[in-house]
């Protein structure tokens, strides 16, 4: 499957399944040798924390993942110097192509990716070899955000408010916003100029965040094209109800990928009460004695066998709810309407027919002849979560409690974003970020005080 990106970051010039092609090619072949020398600066060495030479024979915490809310924690239960910290890691640092954010489509299906893929399932992926689609997830320091597309998108009020509805107490979005501003450092002068920034936004934070500005004359096209339905331009997309149309914000640090691993981990480096242990995989734990915004379709995972170097069998479950497939249809309407503006009739847009051999039975732009693409070509855009998810003991399909502990297990916490009860209204890395602080914080409130 070919994968093609063009959004924030410019047009597209990557094609997967042959590389780099054409005059991009060339810029970055250059920009890559030039960069290479500086590779000790920006790939990472000198920035991520070295592994520890010994570890101790007992730990206060061990953290299991350097991903997105794993480096989290551990940075933040090692600002407690009393405390030893344990932070165990599958891959290793990060290569210095994940440096460069117009790169990350590359990243997928290389050795710092876990290279899962779904089973086949009728209705779904019909479109891609074998019936199956990659499910990329990050296996290397950092986790998913250092190979993700770097969007810091924190979703909406409701989101939030949902989870607490839901049984899981502080877990609103009043509550919930003081995470996302603790971990942040806004670098932006336009969101930073902007009214009221203080109550959505910090500096200072740990996690670079800059606003991702674009020239492609297609991207502001299209912008215009939705004001010219109505639609209003956003300024900042990290405000209560982010509805309209609007340039969104990135975990940039000067124009690099800043993951969790160069901001949190980077920040705790030098703090001889944290240990970092590259290329491990924890095979055990010793108990004493998932673009569609909402799907209402649910997926399972499964593991194969006890054996954790195993991928464990994911069925995604898409369009298993009959009102996803009706959702998408909408959307597809609303693209229709938005080919039909004045701005974007100049640009030559229209509704492409694509001749899907599977699909010739029925009349082009017809609602059955969506469905069929639709299960044909519907794939993923990177944001699985809710395997373990969070709810109040009362709920038999809750893992963990709202404080994140194991219901029937001691002294065992999940913090990622497998804990979301519901996704959310956008990408999921900001949102992670966020429960990887609350973890701490559960933490240091149970433990510091005995």
């Amino acid at each position: 499957m070919n994968t093609c990106w063009s959004n924030q970051y410019g047009a597209p010039f990557v094609d997967s399944s042959r590389g780099l092609t054409g005059t991009g090619a060339v810029l970055i072949a250059n920009l890559m040798s030039t960069l290479s020398v500086a590779r000790d600066n920006l790939a990472g060495h000198g920035v991520y924390p070295k592994d520890a030479p010994s570890i101790l024979y007992k730990y206060d915490f061990i953290v299991v993942g350097a991903g997105s809310a794993g480096s989290v924690v551990a940075s933040r239960l090692s600002e407690v110097p009393h405390w030893n910290i344990l932070l165990l890691e599958a891959g290793g640092d990060p290569p210095l192509d994940t440096e460069i954010p117009l790169l990350f489509p590359t990243l997928q299906g290389t050795d710092i990716d876990w290279n899962y893929k779904t089973e086949p399932q009728d209705g779904m992926f019909l479109g891609m070899e074998g019936n199956r689609c990659p499910i990329p997830r990050g296996k290397v320091l950092g986790g998913s955000s250092s190979m993700n597309a770097m969007l810091y998108v924190r979703g909406s009020k409701k989101d939030y408010d949902d989870w607490a509805i839901a049984g899981n107490k502080g877990w609103d979005y009043e509550s919930v916003l003081p995470y996302f501003k603790k971990s942040e450092d806004m670098r932006s002068e336009e969101v930073i100029s902007i009214k009221n920034f203080s109550r959505y936004h910090n500096t200072g934070g740990y996690l670079s965040v800059e606003q991702l500005k674009t020239q492609d004359p297609y991207v502001l096209s299209v912008i215009k094209a939705s004001e010219e339905l109505g639609y209003h331009k956003v300024d900042d997309i990290n405000r209560e109800e982010p509805y309209g149309f609007l340039e969104s914000q990135g975990t940039l640090r000067n124009g690099t990928r800043c993951n969790t691993a160069k901001a949190f981990l980077g920040a705790a480096k030098n703090r001889p009460n944290l240990h970092v242990i590259n290329l491990l995989v924890a095979s055990d734990v010793l108990l004493p004695l998932p673009t569609l915004l909402n799907p209402k379709s649910r997926g399972k995972v499964q593991l194969k066998s006890s054996d954790p170097f195993e991928s464990p069998n994911i069925f995604a479950g898409f369009y298993t709810d009959p009102e996803d497939i009706e959702t998408m249809i909408r959307a597809i309407r609303f693209y229709q309407k938005l080919a039909n503006t004045k701005v974007m009739k100049m640009l030559g847009a229209r509704l492409e027919h694509l001749d899907l051999p599977d699909c010739r039975k029925f009349s082009f732009d017809t609602r059955e002849y969506w469905i069929c693409t639709l299960r044909h070509l519907s794939s993923t855009v990177y944001h699985p979560v809710g395997t373990c998810k969070m709810g109040p003991s009362s709920d038999p399909e809750a893992v963990v409690s709202p404080k994140l502990k194991v219901y029937g297990v001691k002294r065992l916490r999940v913090a990622d974003a497998s804990i979301m009860p519901y996704i959310l209204s956008g990408n999921t890395n900001a949102a992670t970020i966020m429960i990887g602080e609350r973890a701490a914080d559960f933490i240091k409130e149970d433990w510091l005080n005995k």
